[in-house]
């Protein structure tokens, strides 16, 4: 993890109803914790701003920092924070639109990582096949590739994950993140999976999966 300075993940699917901004938040807060980094920021480019809503009704300072950008402007106030003398040690989480949209698309191309979480539906697989043309298009107007990783999200106990749906070809994270009242209890009382659960099932996900999109790409 020392080797990274200035970092940008991008969670996105073209899809409503995800778990995109519950992961968004989860991930934040989880690099939060970690002593490498002097400052998280959490960019709501989601018109329906759930993050923004969240983050105004945080009674203490939340442990990172928001921003609503919804609008066009976002590629050119994420590079010129990245590129203050103060952004070393800088990590920026940006929640994307769930359409499929120049927007979404411009959050994708910030990306050092893309992360697309995905219901294991067969349906909302399906559906990613936006998101994952978006990214190629993205890669194409950078002349390089862009790490991507889909997560299994909103997974309920006892559902065959392995079966035949039909999962597009991008690499897949080991770590799930299962449908649990813990994240529904900590978004509605305005607090952090980590503020909220401590040591649980849902924060050693949230952990193991940021350690996963820390080291991959």
């Amino acid at each position: 993890m020392e080797a990274y300075r200035r970092m940008i993940w991008t969670v996105v699917n073209s899809k409503g109803g995800t778990g995109k901004t519950s992961l968004a938040l989860a991930l934040a807060g989880e690099l939060a914790t970690q002593d490498q980094w002097a400052e998280v920021i959490l960019i709501d480019a989601d018109p329906q701003g759930s993050v923004a809503t969240w983050n105004s009704l945080v009674d203490d300072p939340a442990p990172f920092t928001v921003w609503a950008v919804s609008d066009d402007t976002i590629t050119a106030k994420v590079r010129q924070r990245m590129k203050r003398p103060d952004a070393d040690h800088t990590a920026i989480i940006i929640d994307a639109a769930p359409r499929g949209d120049d927007l979404a698309a411009q959050c994708i191309l910030l990306a050092d990582l893309v992360i697309i979480p995905v219901p294991a539906s067969g349906l909302d697989t399906w559906a990613t096949a936006l998101t994952k043309e978006q990214l190629t298009w993205a890669e194409g107007e950078r002349g390089q590739p862009i790490p991507a990783l889909m997560v299994k999200s909103r997974v309920r106990a006892g559902l065959n994950i392995n079966s035949a749906v039909p999962w597009p070809a991008l690499p897949i994270a080991e770590t799930m993140i299962h449908e649990r009242v813990a994240h529904a209890e900590a978004s509605s009382q305005a607090l952090t999976i980590q503020e909220w659960a401590g040591i649980s099932p849902a924060r050693r996900e949230v952990r193991n999966l940021t350690m996963e999109c820390l080291n991959h790409g």
